[in-house]
């Protein structure tokens, strides 16, 4: 039988049981001890490690003491964290770009408009609806010609750029689903 523990949520403690007799190994202590059950064999490794630090202390090297090292569950933990922050910096960095993209052909849009609405309020006081929906349906056949004048090429390098963020960011989003349906759940219980 072989097996690892904690050991006072320190060190690291593989037992291993041989017959009838139960050994625990503290690798960071290079310590072994023995015992013919799990009780005795810890009360074993616990009278070993305080004579240890007790002659540690006596010497005045408690500075020389074992410290203990990352288990294999924190360097998951890590590897995972880690993994997460990257896809999460991946996602924003195309999410933002996307936006970026976007914003900067609205931008464009809305300085038409706002040049051919400041113009409108130059010649007219006070604005009729007709007016509104001459400058509104001016806006969006500008949009439409702006679009229309894009080349083929253009057109398609635009489409398949747009696939491309679609399909890189499908995995994410089926990961974050999850998440954000939690965040949205929280939110409506709190109203």
């Amino acid at each position: 039988m072989n097996d690892t523990n904690r050991a006072g949520s320190e060190f690291e403690v593989n037992v291993r049981k041989k017959g009838d007799t139960f050994f625990l190994h503290v690798p960071e202590w290079r310590l072994l001890v023995e015992g013919t059950d799990l009780n005795e064999a810890y009360n074993n490794l616990q009278n070993q490690q305080q004579a240890i630090v007790r002659r540690y202390r006596e010497a005045g090297l408690q500075h020389e003491l074992p410290q203990p090292v990352a288990s294999p569950h924190n360097k998951q933990f890590l590897r995972d964290g880690s993994r997460t922050i990257v896809k999460t910096v991946i996602v924003g960095a195309v999410v933002g770009m996307f936006l970026l993209m976007s914003s900067l052909l609205l931008v464009h849009q809305l300085d038409s408009f706002q040049s051919r609405a400041q113009q409108w309020i130059k010649e007219v006081d006070s604005p009729s609806p007709a007016a509104l929906g001459k400058i509104a349906t001016g806006v969006f056949v500008k949009t439409a010609q702006t679009m229309e004048q894009m080349t083929p090429v253009r057109k398609e390098e635009v489409r398949e750029s747009i696939r491309i963020i679609v399909q890189e960011m499908l995995p994410y989003a089926r990961e974050f689903r999850p998440l954000v349906g939690e965040l949205i759940n929280q939110g409506l219980a709190k109203n």
